[in-house]
């Protein structure tokens, strides 16, 4: 009974998932984020409050639909959370084998979604009404959460040497630590389930913190400062401090990384599609690696992932 329950609140959420991706894009034809441009919106507490309570701030704004999916997101990742017991491996949920462990990893992580999603919809929608203060992103400024969704599958990516290389890199570290079995460490059972779960991760990982680091706080730090690299350097710094963990307590890898991926959106006229893919494709090359291999000494976790924020459930 227990498994039909997580089953059907699974598909309850993919659902929702998928017809909030139909709902935004099928917006195409009307103004992206609607606005009154004689009312400059608030840009601080809202983006707060919508994080944490997504949908928040479009409902407040009389913007039902983008509330609706984003709320129902929440809401169907909190049902899925809810199904399962949390449990930790080591102090770090993604060691976990355990099913029940990943549906509620998922549930929350499908959670924190909405509300990046939530408050990067919120900052765009706000900025439309500061004219001339966002100049620095007319290149993205038609970019939609549909864009986000679709991100981590827009393959032609492959083609830029941003992309590739830093995927070739990540293969390069999977695979060496893949040959490296030795007596310390030892070859483990991977199946389909590890496959899903990795990828489904991975994926929301992806698009929801570069929605929240280089979608919206970056653009705001650059914003009131005017600099490009300390724009950058602030947000990959809070990335890193975010990634903080017992098991990580140095995030360095988590901060460059975060310094690259903002570095490429910048270069992408402030566009997320190409950090977004990268950050997505870098955690399930890295994440499925690591559940291909079972560590004996649970001190030699590979850092160099790029994991969920670290938050206490």
């Amino acid at each position: 009974m227990r498994r039909f329950r997580r089953t059907v609140v699974g598909l309850i959420v993919l659902i929702g998932v998928f017809s909030a991706s139909l709902a935004v894009a099928s917006e195409r034809f009307v103004p992206l984020y609607p606005t009154d441009p004689g009312r400059p919106r608030s840009m601080t507490w809202p983006l707060v409050f919508t994080t944490l309570l997504p949908g928040f701030d479009q409902w407040y704004e009389g913007q039902e639909a983008e509330g609706s999916i984003l709320s129902g997101a929440a809401f169907g990742g909190l049902l899925l959370a809810s199904s399962a017991r949390l449990e930790t491996s080591g102090g770090d949920v993604l060691a976990s084998r355990d099913d029940r462990v990943r549906s509620a990893a998922l549930g929350f992580q499908i959670y924190s979604a909405a509300g990046s999603f939530s408050a990067f919809h919120s900052f765009r929608s706000a900025a439309k009404t500061w004219p001339g203060q966002f100049e620095f992103m007319k290149g993205a400024e038609s970019e939609g959460l549909d864009d986000l969704i679709a991100a981590p599958w827009d393959f032609s990516m492959l083609r830029r040497s941003t992309t590739w290389g830093a995927l070739a890199f990540a293969l390069g570290l999977a695979a060496v630590d893949i040959a490296n079995v030795d007596s310390i460490w030892s070859r483990n059972s991977y199946g389909l389930r590890d496959l899903g779960f990795g990828t489904a991760f991975s994926t929301f990982a992806g698009m929801h913190e570069e929605a929240l680091f280089r979608g919206t706080l970056q653009p705001l730090f650059r914003r009131s400062w005017g600099s490009e690299w300390g724009s950058n350097l602030a947000t990959s710094v809070i990335f890193g401090a975010a990634h903080y963990s017992e098991t990580n307590r140095f995030p360095l890898a988590q901060t460059l990384a975060g310094y690259y991926l903002g570095w490429v959106a910048m270069e992408n006229g402030w566009s997320l599609k190409e950090s977004i893919f990268i950050h997505t494709w870098w955690d399930i090359i890295l994440l499925n690696a690591q559940y291909l291999i079972e560590s004996r000494d649970r001190s030699r976790e590979a850092i160099y992932r790029l994991p969920d924020l670290h938050l206490s459930f």
